[in-house]
């Protein structure tokens, strides 16, 4: 199953609803995270607190804001941030039927992505999940780019080589980062026995400046080792 694990939430209105939309924000240390908590803590405003939930999503804090929401009131007065965020946070953990759980209760096209995402690593069935994908692919550009990337990696999976380059280029029309884009082709070459391109390709990736490693290197990295 594939996680689009370096996604960070930033948050956006959506017909008249907080709605979350995935980016490549930078990490934030724990530190900076429960500072933005303390501030919420002592004026609980609806800004502070999608502030407060990024930040933790964005450190790592899975479980510590799977608490806040449970236990300190984060979002009691707005159930689809909490859904989102919730589902967000037991993806990134794996946690795949706790999503599915927390997704469920809203029609929303991120709630579907979500859906999708835990619904294909607990299944590994592109048909299973096409439903809530195709829904997310017709939400707001932004998410749309994430989910054209997402079936491009389903794509992937299946083989289907074509599919999945069709796909990228329609996340990239719709402003995922090439550098994120970049990576469909270089698995697509690996998988293709194309590994001197693929590996030649990773290599360019890691001598960039200035530029944060993304974890799929790693993987593709060892993908292309082991085959």
């Amino acid at each position: 199953a594939i996680l689009i694990a370096a996604a960070a939430f930033a948050y956006v209105r959506f017909e008249g609803a907080a709605t979350s939309e995935l980016s490549g924000a930078e990490p934030v240390s724990a530190a900076e995270a429960r500072a933005i908590g303390a501030r919420w803590r002592e004026a609980r405003s609806d800004a502070l607190g999608r502030d407060y939930a990024q930040a933790l999503i964005r450190a790592g804090l899975y479980d510590e804001l799977l608490t806040v929401i449970a236990e300190r009131g984060l979002f009691a007065d707005d159930a689809l941030s909490s859904s989102m965020f919730r589902a967000e946070a037991s993806l990134r953990q794996g946690r795949y039927d706790e999503a599915m759980t927390a997704a469920s209760a809203d029609e929303n096209p991120y709630l579907a992505f979500a859906r999708a995402r835990a619904g294909y690593a607990l299944t590994g069935d592109r048909r299973a999940v096409a439903t809530d994908l195709s829904h997310a692919l017709r939400g707001p550009k932004a998410l749309a780019g994430e989910a054209w990337l997402f079936r491009a990696r389903l794509a992937l999976d299946a083989n289907d080589f074509a599919s999945a380059e069709a796909a990228a280029r329609r996340a990239a029309e719709a402003g995922v980062a090439p550098e994120r884009v970049q990576l469909i082709g270089i698995e697509k070459s690996g998988r293709a026995d194309d590994l001197e391109g693929a590996a030649r390709q990773l290599d360019a990736r890691g001598k960039r400046r200035g530029v944060a490693v993304d974890p799929q290197d790693f993987r593709l990295a060892a993908m292309i080792k082991l085959r």
